[in-house]
């Protein structure tokens, strides 16, 4: 009986501590300073909001890298993130745009362009945020991409 409360005891704790941190560690003022030397708008977009970008992509084949990321002018707290596709012939070096409002990936994505909407599962932004294509930031953030090319 004491083994199963142990055993039952760690699955608890380690279930609390894969829950995350908190969001604002990931906020483009703190340890997330990797910009651009083409543009001091981009931000280096880590794996606290990479991993679940990648996990919404619609196939297991397709990765993403080079995750860069531009805060909007036109919308408050959002932020306009690119990255290129790899991993499959049809999507290799094709770069997508989403939208979200923490880097932190604790928050919600959404699909703004093509490409985005062709490889993830993810929301269309249009229609359930507001965003266009043509807002201030989406294509500095391609542009960030492309930079590192």
């Amino acid at each position: 009986m004491t083994f199963a409360r142990l055993a039952a005891f760690l699955l608890l704790a380690v279930g609390v501590a894969a829950c995350g941190g908190n969001d604002d560690e990931a906020s483009p003022s703190t340890a997330q300073t990797g910009q651009s030397a083409d543009s001091p708008d981009c931000v280096a977009v880590d794996s606290n909001f990479m991993t679940p970008l990648g996990i919404g992509m619609k196939d297991d084949q397709y990765r993403l890298k080079n995750g860069q990321a531009v805060q909007s002018a036109d919308h408050e707290d959002v932020y306009f993130v690119s990255a290129e596709i790899y991993g499959s012939a049809e999507a290799e070096g094709k770069i997508g745009t989403w939208a979200t409002t923490s880097l932190g990936g604790a928050e919600a994505i959404w699909t703004l362009d093509d490409v985005a909407k062709q490889y993830s599962d993810f929301r269309d932004g249009a229609r359930v945020a507001d965003l266009a294509v043509d807002d201030d930031g989406v294509a500095a953030s391609h542009k960030c991409v492309e930079a590192l090319g």
